[in-house]
């Protein structure tokens, strides 16, 4: 018999996939899914002004929100895309939201 991850043990509820992840950028979804490795602390955001895909890192906000023992909660986040033109360096950033819930497990 397996045992449920205690409520902080980030990892155990990585590895167990308890947590639920729900992103939106401009108030559509993007994707859903429950993570169960570090490799999928993350999710692809389109940059509006490129038109590529950025990647918004969830790893930190995964961690907090596992460990505050919370039920739901929401954090806001940005991908960021850096080009290089004309020998500088220029950023493009793009907003995002992660709803994390626990599963019933």
């Amino acid at each position: 018999m397996t045992r449920a991850p205690a409520r902080d043990d980030w990892r155990g509820a990585l590895a167990a996939g308890a947590i639920t992840c729900r992103v939106s950028q401009d108030d559509a979804p993007v994707a859903e899914w429950a993570p169960t490795g570090v490799e999928e602390l993350w999710t692809p955001i389109r940059i509006h002004e490129t038109g590529t895909i950025g990647r918004g890192e969830i790893g930190a906000a995964y961690r907090t929100f596992v460990e505050s023992g919370a039920a739901v909660g929401d954090y806001a986040g940005e991908a960021c895309e850096t080009i290089v033109k004309f020998g500088s360096a220029i950023q493009f950033r793009q907003a995002f939201v992660v709803r994390f819930s626990r599963s019933a497990k």
